[in-house]
């Protein structure tokens, strides 16, 4: 037993060494400081942080290092003072690219849209991943399931499909306020044209959270539409009451169009539908 654990020992304290040093010592350079361990060829080796800084970007490597390489710990991008990038967990060696853990993207970066330029705002989009595989992807301008968000009796409800023209549409209510919906299987989440919002805030105080973020899509003949985004509460879909839906709402009075997408249905667990049947399914 004694081998084994005199192994155990060593074995601990040869990471011990790796991870952390009594005398943590700083490099200053051209664009960069790091303050941490190094070795005897005065290597990154060890725990300590690195930061690099061209014009306004900075980047800031904080964890584990060896042989002057980052592989693990926490990675910040920072634009003007902002943080743009958020990554923690373990890095390739050679590539830095993130291997196991999340990360957080920021939106602060401005895109073209039609001919103007928009910045979305307070966006937030985090990834996980494991083995470079994505587990798992979420942001504060999606929709994604949550039981709790769904009040019902049962499981499941049916909602009826009016079939016109080609396209189906689906009636929801938002604070008993009844609206139609094109129910659009290459959309993306709810979106609320100019003229049923106006109705909407005109006859019912309606309960919601503006998150400040603004987006938006190309519309009929190439112009842009703008969006502003919303959380609402008290959605009223067949025998479900939904909370915390996030909805785009339209800025311009020319843009009227009511869309129910894909997006919309990861509020639910599944949402089950056909060509032939006039109904769909919801599932909590």
């Amino acid at each position: 037993m004694r081998p084994l654990l005199y192994f155990a020992f060593c074995f601990f304290l040869s990471n011990s060494i790796v991870s952390q040093c009594d005398q943590p010592e700083e490099i200053v350079r051209e664009g960069m400081t790091y303050f941490g361990c190094l070795n005897d060829s005065e290597e990154m080796h060890g725990y300590g942080t690195l930061t690099r800084t061209e014009g306004d970007i900075k980047q800031i490597q904080s964890g584990e290092f060896e042989y002057d390489v980052f592989l693990n710990g926490e990675i910040t991008l920072l634009d003007h003072g902002d943080t743009t990038l958020y990554q923690k967990g373990e890095f390739n060696r050679h590539s830095q690219h993130l291997k196991t853990g999340i990360s957080k993207h920021y939106g602060s970066l401005t895109f073209q849209c039609g001919t103007s330029e928009i910045t979305p705002g307070n966006t937030i989009r985090i990834v996980t991943y494991k083995d470079y595989e994505v587990l798992d992807e979420t942001s504060n301008f999606d929709n994604h399931y949550n039981a709790q968000d769904i009040i019902s009796k049962g499981d499941s409800t049916y909602v009826r499909i009016d079939t016109r023209n080609s396209h189906q549409y689906i009636s929801v209510k938002i604070n008993q306020v009844e609206g139609e919906w094109m129910f659009d299987t290459g959309g993306g989440d709810l979106s609320i044209g100019y003229n049923l919002w106006s109705r909407i805030i005109d006859q019912v105080d309606v309960e919601y959270e503006d998150l400040n973020i603004e987006t938006c899509g190309m519309g009929v003949g190439g112009n842009p539409n703008f969006y502003d985004t919303f959380q609402l509460n008290n959605l009223k879909l067949g025998d479900f009451t939904i909370n915390n839906v996030v909805v785009s709402v339209a800025h311009d009075p020319g843009n009227n169009d009511n869309l129910m997408g894909l997006g919309f249905c990861k509020k639910f667990s599944d949402v089950q539908w056909s060509l032939i049947n006039e109904k769909i399914l919801f599932i909590k």
